[in-house]
């Protein structure tokens, strides 16, 4: 994303810790542009950067290593890069971050939920892997090199040969908001069911069990209802090491592979590639921001893609459902107010809108002409500009056909934007507005 992110409410999350089997509390709250993620501890703050970030054996901790630190932080790091957010004040008393189910989706569900976003008037920094660095030892290999899609693309490789349900498992993926929220976010950690009752019988590891994590033997899965999705088990290495390599300080634009690596593997990758400074620049990221809106007096469609070198991401998208029961201006000031609320929280640079048309009923012509009038306005008032399109032009943006049905519009945004998750048909054509836009805007 263009701009700067953080949360718009403070969140307070418990639950129990892994290791100590204690109840823990994290308090997240907003902070100022070009702040990064800071963990205040006891009272100490750390920022998160290799100066106060130490890998262990399965998990990575903040903080001081014979002092005042924070274990099993990946989860948590993990899911603020995988939504983008780049300044956060994290305050705690506790020693350990809280498993919960073993992933970062339910972390994730109240970040969206409950904290939600604010996007901030500065521009997003990234680091621009530059040379191919190699972490390697006799249990894993990992390394990093330059990439030319400008984002984080991972290849992930695991080797449990011995442990039948696991395996051999391997996923290439790109970190988008979409990908990490459908196909990362919710995978769990996992763990030999004799490894943690030894670890138990220790006094160690006492708060795993199946609600929080995935068991196995050499011939089955424990738990009763199975995985979440297929490769379960290198998705979650995946979302560990998006945890791991946010300690460079922003997102990453780079190829990053990993054979049999774990926590210390990427700490001591993370560590050697920013040693040297001619192995990265620090950039400011050039993608555009556009909104597409699709009026209406009952439903008004919204939808937000990022662009650049000729690539879509998938922001976001919604409805905004407006009330049948109030008076004509009654109905367009709602649609007023909550498109508002949406442009202030997404801070697009640009808006598209398609153009009027008339039908065979003119009273629904001027009300939707009504709505159309105040989705022009709304972006105008907060000086973002506005442009329009045809029908047939947008179809033809979309699918290549400009009477194209609009089955084969959404079917198309759905292919361009890998799919992701629309609200309802109304987001979907605005959606199809912003890709339009995209692909036109260089003809003016």
């Amino acid at each position: 994303m263009t701009k700067q992110k953080t949360i718009k409410n403070s969140l307070i999350f418990t639950g129990i810790g892994q290791h100590k089997g204690t109840l823990n509390t994290i308090e997240l709250f907003p902070a100022e542009v070009d702040t990064g993620i800071i963990f205040e501890i006891k009272g100490k703050k750390y920022q998160l950067n290799l100066n106060n970030v130490f890998g262990e054996t399965g998990y990575t901790c903040i903080g001081e290593k014979d002092g005042v630190n924070v274990k099993t932080i990946e989860h948590l790091v993990s899911s603020l890069h995988g939504l983008g957010i780049d300044n956060l004040l994290i305050k705690t008393n506790s020693e350990e971050i809280p498993i919960q189910d073993g992933s970062a989706l339910p972390l994730l569900k109240e970040i969206e939920e409950k904290a939600g976003f604010f996007i901030q008037n500065a521009s997003k920094k990234a680091i621009k892997i530059l040379k191919k660095i190699e972490y390697s030892d006799e249990k894993g290999t990992v390394s990093i090199e330059p990439s030319d899609k400008g984002l984080l693309t991972l290849d992930v490789e695991i080797n449990y040969s011995g442990i039948k349900p696991i395996g051999i498992e391997h996923e290439v993926i790109d970190l988008t908001e979409e990908n990490y929220k459908s196909k990362i976010c919710m995978a769990r950690t996992f763990a030999r069911m004799s490894d943690v009752e030894y670890l138990h019988s220790k006094g160690l590891c006492l708060g795993a069990t199946l609600k929080s994590g995935i068991a196995v033997d050499e011939e089955k899965i424990i738990n009763p209802e199975g995985l979440r999705e297929p490769n379960e088990f290198v998705f979650h290495k995946i979302l560990d090491a998006i945890g791991d390599l946010y300690v460079m300080g922003h997102s990453i634009i780079g190829f990053y592979k990993n054979s049999r690596g774990g926590h210390f593997h990427n700490n001591q990758l993370v560590r050697k590639v920013m040693s040297d400074k001619s192995n990265y620049e620090i950039v400011e990221l050039q993608f555009m921001l556009i909104m597409g809106i699709d009026p209406g007096l009952r439903h008004t469609g919204w939808g937000i893609v990022d662009f650049s070198n000729n690539q879509f991401q998938h922001i976001a998208n919604g409805t905004l459902n407006i009330s049948e029961k109030g008076t004509l201006p009654e109905r367009l000031a709602e649609i007023h107010k909550k498109l508002t609320e949406v442009l202030e929280q997404y801070k697009p640079e640009e808006v598209s809108v398609e153009e009027v048309f008339v039908n065979v009923n003119p009273a629904s012509t001027l009300k939707l002409g009504q709505a159309r009038g105040v989705a022009i306005l709304t972006p105008s008032l907060l000086n973002i500009p506005v442009f329009e399109y045809s029908a047939n032009l947008i179809k033809k943006s979309v699918v290549g056909v400009g009477h194209a049905s609009k089955e084969q519009v959404q079917m198309m945004v759905g292919v361009l934007l890998n799919k992701p998750k629309i609200d309802s048909e109304h987001s979907g054509d605005a959606l199809a507005m912003a890709i339009c836009h995209a692909h036109n805007r260089k003809k003016w």
